[in-house]
């Protein structure tokens, strides 16, 4: 009879459940799974989201962000990004730059 597989959750197949060490709870990560999950530099995340005002805890040495922080802030800083792109297609316009029509692809329809 063929071996039966089971689900893991994906916070227990992290190196650090590996090793036998606590690993982060689907509620907390840590700076390479928030990393992994922005998809930026794991050296570089928590400054980032230390400037952002994203809480961080510490414990053993290592530092988590909640998760539900961390979406958050994707949240915000993508809404803050589509607007400025959305900014400077107005200006671009506006100055006569560009008479491409992005009406049709902007999700501003009426």
């Amino acid at each position: 009879m063929p071996k039966q597989q089971t689900s893991v959750p994906p916070a227990e197949t992290t190196p650090s459940a590996r090793n036998g060490r606590r690993s982060a709870t689907r509620d907390r990560l840590s700076m390479q799974e928030a990393a992994n999950f922005l998809m930026a530099d794991v050296d570089a995340v928590a400054d980032l989201l230390a400037a952002a005002g994203v809480p961080l805890a510490r414990a053993g040495g290592a530092t988590f962000v909640a998760r539900r922080d961390l979406e958050d802030y994707r949240a915000r800083d993508r809404a803050a990004r589509r607007e400025g792109v959305r900014e400077i297609t107005r200006l671009s316009i506006a100055a006569g730059l560009d008479d491409l029509d992005y009406a049709p692809l902007s999700d501003d329809r009426p």
